[in-house]
């Protein structure tokens, strides 16, 4: 607590990663020696600077990640010969609440959302992958846009729902119309875009954009949240084995030295699928559990 990792030690002769040096907010600079080190230092996503430096598109993005992400474990292992590579490989989270860094559920979509410009139309398959919605999402009149459900989405993830209302995120209105003088949307627009896509759900087909899941026709009461994109994570980092070693710049192990979680780049590939960070951090962080204790052996 309060003492950050300042350096990882490695034998000058064998390469052999031995310990760390410590920065103690009481103690100062202290040595812990150690016969295996497992990096877990999460992602860059929380660094702005290192972020526009890959994608200057994304500079000034909020980001949703937490505080930590700041790559500093990136830095670490590349100080001690680690390759890093495909760090300009960010993702975007397209469904941030308006004016706050709270990421709102793509559940909410999945279940038969939609998104509308502040032109009160649609403008893309809301179900395409994240990345795709977040650049969408840029191209639109102020770079937001509005989430748009009913009820029938409300009953499939009510805990949520309740959750956004006591936020303050949610507008509702008693139909479209009064939605969107609400949200001070062009009325006819907006009318239309619902009315649209009543038909799309009746027709089992959005010949718009090509949206597979019509689970409702948006009818009645409605709800909406203003979302704009965000960087939700990146997926680069360091590289490392299938045993979770951490690789040098030549493919081959740096000794006593293993990662797991955020910092490990590539194994998401080109994106990251709903529920896949979570299984790789249990998965790879016992991997690396299990090749540390065997390296003591």
């Amino acid at each position: 607590v309060n003492s950050p990792v300042v350096r990882i030690n490695r034998d000058s002769n064998t390469g052999a990663v031995t310990g760390v040096l410590i920065k103690g907010k009481n103690t100062g600079l202290y040595e812990i020696q150690a016969s295996a080190v497992i990096l877990t230092s999460g992602s860059y996503a929380n660094n702005p600077g290192l972020i526009a430096r890959e994608r200057p598109e994304f500079q000034g993005m909020i980001t949703t990640a937490q505080p930590g992400s700041t790559g500093d474990g990136l830095q670490l292992a590349g100080n001690v010969g680690a390759e890093v590579f495909n760090l300009q490989k960010v993702q975007i989270h397209p469904n941030a609440a308006a004016g706050t860094t709270i990421m709102i559920t793509q559940s909410m979509r999945h279940n038969g959302g939609i998104l509308v410009n502040k032109n009160g139309e649609r403008f893309v398959n809301d179900q395409a992958p994240r990345n795709t919605l977040g650049a969408a999402i840029l191209k639109q009149p102020g770079q937001a846009v509005y989430l748009i459900y009913d009820e029938y989405v409300v009953e499939k993830r009510t805990k949520v729902h309740e959750g956004y209302v006591r936020l303050g995120f949610v507008t509702e209105g008693a139909d479209a119309a009064d939605l969107a003088r609400k949200l001070r949307l062009p009325e006819d627009k907006f009318v239309a875009t619902i009315k649209r896509y009543a038909e799309f759900y009746k027709n089992k087909k959005d010949s718009d954009f090509g949206r597979k899941d019509l689970a409702t026709p948006l009818t009645g009461k409605l709800y909406a949240i203003e979302v704009i994109p965000g960087i939700g994570g990146t997926l680069g980092g360091i590289k490392a084995d299938t045993a979770m070693r951490v690789l040098d710049q030549n493919g081959k192990p740096i000794e006593n030295f293993f990662a797991a979680g955020e910092v490990v780049g590539g194994w998401h590939g080109d994106d990251r699928y709903g529920g896949n960070a979570v299984c790789g951090n249990i998965v790879f962080g016992r991997i690396a559990a299990e090749s540390a204790l065997n390296s003591l052996k």
